[in-house]
C-alpha cells in the first residue's frame, strides 16, 4: 500500500523524512497502521500490553505534513527507525534535513551559512590531493581571467 500523499504533492516536493517514510512504506507495502504496529517494543511478537512508540496518525502526519517545523522527539524517531527497519542515524538525519528546509536557523547550523551544494563542494575539496587542488585553483583563476575578474589575493 503506497503512502498517501497530500493531494497535488509530487515526490520531488517531499522533504527528506517524507521521502524516506514513503519509499520504505512503498517498498515493504506497509500502511500507516502497520508502521505503527512495528514500532511496538518486542515486535514482531510484542507484549499484548505494550503500546506502539509511534501512533498511526503520527506516522501519517510525518509522512504527509507539508512542512516539518520542529524536530520530532528522539524517542519518536527511535520508534520510527525500528518500525521502518532503518538505522536511527538515517531517520534522524532525514528529520534534520526536513526541519532545515523550513527553519533557516537549522540550515545555518548545518551548513555554516552555506548552501547544501556549497557544503558538498567544500567537503569534496578536502578529499582532493594537494596536486589536484592546485590544478583546480589554476582552472578557477583561468576562468576568472577570461571573464575579466581579478584573482583574489
Amino acid at each position: 500500500m503506497a503512502a498517501a500523499l497530500p493531494r497535488g504533492t509530487r515526490r520531488s516536493r517531499l522533504n527528506e523524512l517524507q521521502r524516506l517514510i514513503s519509499e520504505t512504506m512503498d517498498k515493504d507495502a506497509l500502511s500507516f497502521r502497520q508502521v505503527s504496529e512495528r514500532s511496538t517494543p518486542g515486535w514482531p511478537k510484542p507484549d499484548p500490553t505494550a503500546k506502539p512508540r509511534v501512533s498511526a496518525p503520527r506516522v501519517q502526519q510525518l509522512a504527509t505534513r507539508e512542512r516539518l517545523t520542529r524536530m520530532p522527539r528522539f524517542d519518536l524517531l527511535e520508534g520510527l527507525a525500528d518500525a521502518l527497519g532503518l538505522p536511527l542515524r538515517v531517520v534522524w538525519e532525514a528529520a534534520v534535513m526536513a526541519v532545515s528546509e523550513s527553519d533557516p536557523r537549522v540550515r545555518q547550523w548545518l551548513y555554516g551559512g552555506r548552501t547544501r551544494r556549497d557544503s558538498l563542494f567544500y567537503a569534496g575539496l578536502e578529499e582532493l590531493s594537494s596536486e589536484q587542488r592546485a590544478l583546480l585553483t589554476a582552472f578557477v583563476e583561468t576562468l576568472r581571467r577570461t571573464q575579466g575578474r581579478k584573482p583574489p589575493t
